[in-house]
């Protein structure tokens, strides 16, 4: 009868994580809305690693929240607004998606409580963060 051996295979070489890319010190933030954002991250220990500014009082970019496993990229979309709509929250979503990243919603302004309940199942993988 044939006999079947069991020939060990060498493991794998082990490929190193892919390194984080440097970065390169952010030049302040001329927009005052946008240094409030910038303090905010900095005090709650999230890294800035980009910022761009859309119109007064409103920017985006892209941050990384660190975690336990390691850290978290988020597209985040800041708003100044004493009170954000729903569709605040649909468009940081779907830019969010289309860049592929969870999404982060900033504002100091008031969410209607409509829209947290929406939240959990229309918005999956998005934080809502008032400043």
């Amino acid at each position: 009868a044939d006999v079947l051996a069991f020939v060990p295979l060498a493991p794998a070489p082990a490929a190193p994580f892919a390194a984080a890319p440097a970065l390169v010190p952010q030049e302040p933030l001329s927009d005052p809305f946008a240094q409030t954002v910038q303090r905010f991250l900095q005090q709650k220990g999230i890294i800035l690693i980009n910022y761009q500014s859309l119109k007064k009082g409103e920017g985006e970019g892209l941050i990384d929240i660190p975690t336990a496993v390691g850290s978290v990229r988020y597209f985040f979309r800041a708003k100044q607004k004493k009170k954000c709509t729903e569709g605040d929250v649909a468009t940081t979503y779907l830019a969010a998606q289309m860049k592929k990243y969870p999404a982060l919603f900033l504002t100091p302004g008031e969410i209607p409580k409509k829209v947290t309940q929406k939240l959990p199942d229309y918005y999956p993988n998005m934080k809502i963060v008032t400043l």
